[in-house]
């Protein structure tokens, strides 16, 4: 069964949490053979009593969860996936699980390397066009919190945090309402999955740029790269926002596209002990995680709102081009900066 909606002080430990899940069951602690927290979030409305509120999954009979089941794969299809990033990478597991071996492009490099490039960018203001906080393994999350945030209700999703989770990643992403892994818990996550794509078979060809593909009677045929040319059954295109040389590629090769609404703001940052005394109240501010928050406000068809909002976090510039100027926001798993920020945007 399901229980929901249950509220305790923020101060409760994990047996009196389960204690509480179990008692609003039905069941007694002794009959209880299986029990996952589903969620745990929080209701900082009331100042002076603020609460987390879980729900959580118990049965008396022993359970076991059925994981996400890939089909194995038929045949020997060449499948070449354009972008590193968090679509390719999953998209590029997947497929390694399922039996094929793919072949990802990544103009950026190894996470690692990517770092560094990062770090000397910061440091020195030289810029890697290839590899800096937008490109390169992970995509631009892995240096922005690693926020994991959906809309979607799917099956997938829990099977992504749990791939996550066995690559490195904290475990409570698992059932937090706002799950994050951190800018300093990511590299070596983003590093694990790779690994396992290439013990699977797969092949990941960093600081290598698609610059064309070609097509004959509808279907790719081989992909063309700075380095030379492959063959290829099928072609996976997650590059993101950012490669805008790979986008007008497809423009002109005819691929149907349309514009999205676009937004343009700027980053607005503040003491992370302000946001906390706000949103928590006196009582609380010092004994909960760091606060976060969000604004939105409408007028006519236009919205402003805050975005990425990195609790506890830096302001960082993310150029990807020269002449370029890009911030972004990033935050450690412990979100103990003295400052936190967020992007703050406008429909235009």
């Amino acid at each position: 069964m399901k229980i929901d909606n249950v509220k305790l002080p923020v101060t409760a430990t994990y047996d009196e949490v389960y204690s509480a899940l179990v008692k609003r069951s039905g069941l007694k602690c002794g009959d209880v053979k299986y029990f996952r927290l589903l969620k745990k979030s929080l209701d900082a409305r009331d100042k002076n009593d603020v609460k987390y509120v879980y729900s959580a999954e118990i049965s008396d009979e022993e359970k076991t969860e059925t994981p996400f089941e890939i089909d194995r794969a038929e045949g020997n299809e060449k499948i070449v996936v354009t972008g590193f990033g968090p679509c390719g990478m999953f998209c590029a597991l997947y497929l390694a699980r399922a039996g094929f071996s793919p072949i990802v492009l990544e103009r950026g490099k190894k996470v690692e390397d990517r770092k560094k490039s990062v770090d000397k960018f910061i440091s020195e203001r030289v810029l890697d066009e290839n590899s800096n906080v937008q490109f390169g393994e992970g995509g631009a999350g892995a240096f922005s919190d690693g926020k994991l945030n959906t809309g979607i209700s799917d099956p997938l999703t829990r099977a992504v945090l749990k791939d996550f989770v066995t690559h490195g990643a904290p475990k409570d992403i698992e059932f937090l309402a706002k799950p994050h892994i951190g800018s300093d818990n990511l590299p070596r996550v983003v590093a694990s999955i790779r690994r396992e794509i290439e013990s699977l078979g797969g092949k990941i060809l960093f600081e290598t740029k698609m610059t064309d593909f070609t097509v004959k009677n509808g279907k790719v045929v081989n992909v063309i790269t700075d380095k030379g040319e492959i063959d290829a059954d099928a072609l996976v295109i997650a590059v993101g926002h950012s490669a805008r040389d790979t986008f007008y590629t497809l423009y002109k090769k005819g691929v149907p596209m349309e514009r999205k609404a676009f937004a343009v703001g700027l980053r607005i940052e503040h003491l992370r002990q302000d946001i906390n005394l706000a949103q928590y109240g006196e009582k609380y501010a010092d004994k909960l995680p760091t606060a976060d928050y969000r604004l939105a406000s409408h007028r006519g068809d236009r919205g402003v709102f805050t975005f990425c909002m990195c609790p506890g976090g830096v302001v960082m510039p993310a150029a990807s081009e020269r002449g370029g100027v890009v911030t972004n926001g990033m935050s450690l798993y412990a979100r103990n900066a003295e400052n936190s920020n967020s992007a703050v945007l406008c429909e235009v």
